[in-house]
């Protein structure tokens, strides 16, 4: 029960980063990108394919892991889980992990308009 209340939890905290908070950061630097959980296409086909690889893909993406992860450990530790523990090793390993894994993401599900360039260029 204690696994399930901080799973909720991290998974109310990533719909909000996904779908409210990354969005509106973008935007502030110019990034066009649609607000929202459900996104369609369209609204994000302004976004050339290194910006949706960088803002899709490693910032939200990988972002959003990043806080999931992070969260569901912190409210684990709350509840008394013991192998649920914050340290700062920890938390830069599982930041590379995901934005590495964000990029990948971008990568994989870019629009392909200029070709299939690995680098997002």
């Amino acid at each position: 029960m204690i696994v399930l209340v901080g799973f909720c939890i991290a998974i109310v905290c990533v719909l909000l980063w996904i779908g409210v908070l990354a969005p509106a950061i973008l935007r502030a630097f110019g990034v066009p990108r649609a607000m929202g959980i459900r996104r369609i296409d369209r609204g994000n086909q302004r976004l050339s394919r290194t910006q949706y690889i960088w803002a899709c893909g490693v910032f939200e993406w990988g972002g959003g892991m990043f806080v999931f992860s992070t969260v569901s450990n912190y409210v684990g530790g709350l509840f008394g889980d013991r192998f649920a523990f914050l340290s700062p090793g920890r938390m830069i390993g599982w930041l590379l992990t995901w934005l590495a894994g964000g990029w990948l993401f971008g990568i994989l599900t870019a629009p392909h308009r200029e070709g299939t360039d690995l680098s997002g260029r």
